[in-house]
């Protein structure tokens, strides 16, 4: 997409296998989590077990009126 010269931003919905995918390629610039208020037992990870860890940095939340947050992070590539 960014080769291809692609004016505006690429909205994408998934889970462990799209978040990993589109890492693996470097071509995530921003997470969007949506926190829902329900129990789930254990949770769900964001990304697969052995995955590298990628700082993110906060850019952005919002709240809903049934109680869930959007939380907007940015990823932190270079750290010197």
């Amino acid at each position: 997409m960014r080769e291809a010269d692609f004016a505006g931003d690429v909205h994408l919905v998934g889970g462990q296998q799209t978040i990993q995918a589109f890492r693996d390629i470097d071509a995530l610039d921003e997470l969007g989590v949506v926190v829902m208020p329900v129990l789930l037992g254990d949770g769900l990870r964001l990304t697969l077990e052995k995955s590298a860890t990628t700082p993110l940095q906060l850019a952005g939340s919002r709240t809903f009126p049934d109680g869930s947050a959007e939380h907007r992070y940015t990823l932190v590539r270079d750290r010197d």
